[in-house]
């Protein structure tokens, strides 16, 4: 009898060891976890924000522009540094044309961008959602186990199943 009180004691004492190894694994992943996706997240959230701010910018310039078009048009030329008076030359009408083109393209180039920059932050934050899940789960599973351990006997091959999961990944 004293012989498996000792073996018990010493399994119990494995197990422990076992216990904090595989706590010290699971804080290291969520840690991992919790620091690559915030900067990462960050770095495009202000790279998303300065996107933002240029297609204002041309959103406004593109507003701008197509009024000096409209008062060139109409005869005004009050806004085109043009002289009150004199008719802007058909280059200057073509060069205004080819920027409001250009901006409209950069406009529409950048919002797709930005839409494509929203979607990947969007998987990734269900990535890390998703991930955390799973360390969460894998973290009850063996506080479960742990304990049915503690009160039903060595489990050997549960605890060593739940550590594969664990380190496999």
């Amino acid at each position: 009898m004293p012989n498996s009180t000792q073996e018990l004691i010493k399994e119990n004492e494995q197990l422990r060891a076992l216990c904090l190894e595989l706590e010290d694994a699971v804080r290291q992943l969520s840690s991992q976890d919790g620091k690559k996706p915030s900067k990462g997240g960050s770095e495009a959230e202000i790279l998303l924000e300065e996107k933002t701010e240029v297609i204002r910018g041309l959103h406004a310039e593109n507003i701008e522009l197509k009024k000096m078009l409209k008062g060139i048009e109409a005869g005004g030329a009050q806004h085109g540094g043009f002289e009150p008076g004199v008719e802007p030359s058909e280059s200057a009408l073509d060069e205004l044309e080819t920027k409001r083109r250009a901006l409209e393209e950069e406009v529409s180039r950048l919002e797709k961008s930005m839409g494509d920059e929203e979607i990947r932050l969007s998987r990734e934050r269900a990535d890390v959602a998703r991930q955390r899940y799973e360390i969460d789960s894998l973290r009850k599973e063996l506080e479960i186990e742990l304990n049915r351990n503690v009160q039903e006997g060595p489990l050997k091959e549960k605890i060593q199943s739940i550590k594969a999961k664990l380190l496999g990944r």
